[in-house]
């Protein structure tokens, strides 16, 4: 299974009062980066958004887009602090006393008291918001992951025909490699013959061969290739995300097709490693948006 980092996803949750709209969009990205643009009555609840989000999503940069239409967000309520309020009538009576006035602390003065009284957003309002912005969030978090899981099969459908390409050049470089040695013997001894004739010394031709086998002998990157290929076919059915695992994966099999290239002495081969480079430089594009 596999999901593209590139997605958006939309939702919406509504009361009688207002209406929230939360739209979010995702593209590729090494880790996971979460940006949240919502009104600044709303910034308390930046945290609940981004862990919303990462709860579902492991990779990728995501944009958060919360929208509000119709009355105010929140209602305020006046809140007393009479512990406060009671100590100042206290304290304003013994002043007057002492200074033999009837004056009294007015609720104008109160007021400018810090603390005193303030004026708070309604909980029961609050609580409303959060649960329909948390359920607006889930809705668009959940269609970004839908969109994102069909492009993510789509490129790995693409992956899995350009593995097809790969493997068919790969099992043509298995069939020349074996003919390599033989028609560099062929050549060699012609050349020796055509030089000395028939009578050459047979053990510097086998030492040569020797050298020459040492060389070119691929077959160590052509077993490692095999096993890669196999690796790739079982990293997809994976649930985890498996973008990194691909990506590292891919590099090892270009590693070992440029030291075929670098070894075979075969313009067959060498054909052959320039599709095979070909074809992994497509799919190394395509892992770069896999989650």
């Amino acid at each position: 299974m596999a999901f593209s980092m590139t997605g958006f996803g939309s939702g919406k949750a509504s009361n009688d009062q207002f209406q929230i709209t939360v739209e979010m969009k995702s593209v590729n990205h090494r880790y996971f980066e979460c940006i949240v643009r919502l009104p600044r009555q709303m910034m308390a609840f930046e945290d609940k958004i981004k862990k919303i989000v990462q709860n579902e999503v492991a990779r990728g940069r995501i944009e958060v887009f919360v929208n509000v239409s119709g009355s105010a967000l929140t209602k305020k309520q006046v809140k007393a602090d009479w512990d406060i309020i009671d100590q100042l009538s206290a304290l304003s009576k013994e002043f007057y006393e002492r200074q033999g006035s009837e004056r009294a602390l007015s609720f104008s003065d109160i007021i400018r008291v810090q603390d005193a009284v303030s004026f708070v957003d309604a909980d029961d309002e609050n609580t409303e918001i959060e649960t329909m912005l948390t359920q607006s969030t889930a809705e668009a978090v959940q269609n970004l992951k839908n969109m994102r899981e069909v492009e993510g099969n789509n490129l790995l459908d693409d992956m899995r025909s350009q593995l097809v390409v790969f493997r068919k050049s790969l099992d043509q470089v298995t069939l020349f490699a074996p003919k390599v040695v033989e028609q560099y013997r062929t050549r060699l001894s012609q050349k020796l013959e055509e030089a000395v004739g028939e009578k050459f010394d047979q053990a510097r031709l086998l030492t040569e061969i020797t050298i020459f086998t040492d060389k070119t002998d691929i077959t160590e990157e052509l077993t490692r290739l095999a096993s890669h290929m196999e690796q790739f076919d079982q990293i997809i059915l994976e649930e985890v995300p498996i973008g990194r695992k691909l990506d590292f994966l891919l590099q090892e099999m270009n590693r070992e097709t440029n030291t075929i290239g670098s070894k075979a002495n075969d313009a067959l081969i060498a054909k052959e490693v320039v599709e095979m480079k070909t074809t992994l430089e497509k799919m190394k594009e395509q892992v770069q948006n896999i989650e």
